[in-house]
């Protein structure tokens, strides 16, 4: 993520190195988000929050649309997902996350693949 320093940003040289150090653990964890929606085989220990928040720190807003439905619109692109209910909150459904995947797909997102 870019880092802006200018009025209003922190002066406080530990706030800001928090601040940075809390930047660079959520990128880790939407990189971390990400390989697991594309693992094969597919992982079944994909928390819920964690794609939520992947899809906003991708530059995507997100919007319950009614009980148990989440619209995700990231790169002009748009699609209206099922959200995990009684309880979970880790995706269990391989159709589900197949959904996700052919998403970010659409939206130009796929880690590159290990050589």
């Amino acid at each position: 993520f870019p880092v802006t320093i200018g009025p209003g940003c922190y002066k406080d040289g530990d706030a800001f190195l928090k601040h940075q150090n809390f930047q660079l653990h959520s990128l880790d964890l939407l990189h971390h988000t990400l390989r697991q929606i594309f693992a094969h085989p597919t992982s079944h220990n994909i928390h819920w929050r964690d794609v939520v928040h992947m899809f906003e720190g991708l530059g995507g807003t997100t919007e319950e649309t009614k009980k148990e439905h989440l619209k995700v619109k990231l790169r002009g692109k748009e699609m209206t997902f099922h959200t995990p209910h009684h309880g979970h909150h880790s995706l269990d459904d391989n159709e589900e996350i197949g959904h996700i995947r052919r998403f970010l797909r659409e939206c130009g997102l796929e880690p590159a693949k290990a050589d």
